[in-house]
């Protein structure tokens, strides 16, 4: 899953960083699904249990606490500890995310997903004997953008998010993000 079939009927190539290198996901040497930020708007995976729906052999199941359990390859650690180290190890912008509830909220203004299968540990230490789940956050460009997104669900549930990015001064650029959700 290292292209994506853009609307325009053409292949999107992805560019990685699996490897802690950028190639395309078809040079990479392992088993990976990745998904670009327009092509998980455009699925609405909007949380990591929908993400667990499109990719195949991850699973994510709430322990008896609601932490979430990841599992990839059938190879997880299901405790209900919130403070348990998992087999998966997750990551945003290379930054390990020690503890799998501290990616519940991590799947807007993205600018790719990568889900790498099969033990990781060489690259992303001993916490992901199943794999690894390597969020990118969204970088701000040389060009003023904003998006405002909003959708309305069952039980009056109303998510908004959007972002303000672009440049600062000559050298430099901010991004703002913010995600929204409330419901009954």
């Amino acid at each position: 899953a290292g292209t994506a079939f853009a609307q325009t009927g053409a292949l999107e190539e992805i560019v990685v960083t699996a490897n802690k290198r950028s190639e395309t996901a078809l040079e990479v040497g392992s088993s990976i699904a990745a998904f670009s930020g327009d092509s998980l708007e455009r699925r609405f995976i909007l949380s990591p249990d929908d993400l667990a729906q499109v990719v195949p052999s991850l699973e994510l199941a709430p322990s008896t606490h609601g932490t979430p359990v990841y599992t990839l390859r059938g190879v997880g650690y299901n405790s209900d500890a919130m403070a348990i180290y998992p087999a998966v190890s997750l990551s945003l912008d290379q930054a390990p995310m020690s503890f799998p509830i501290l990616a519940a909220r991590t799947m807007y203004d993205l600018e790719r997903v990568e889900v790498l299968k099969g033990p990781q540990g060489i690259l992303f230490g001993q916490n992901s004997t199943g794999g690894a789940i390597n969020y990118v956050a969204a970088k701000p460009g040389e060009e003023f953008e904003a998006s405002v997104t909003l959708g309305y669900g069952r039980f009056n549930e109303i998510r908004a998010s959007g972002f303000v990015s672009g440049p600062v001064s000559e050298n430099f650029g901010a991004r703002l993000a913010v995600d929204s959700r409330v419901r009954d």
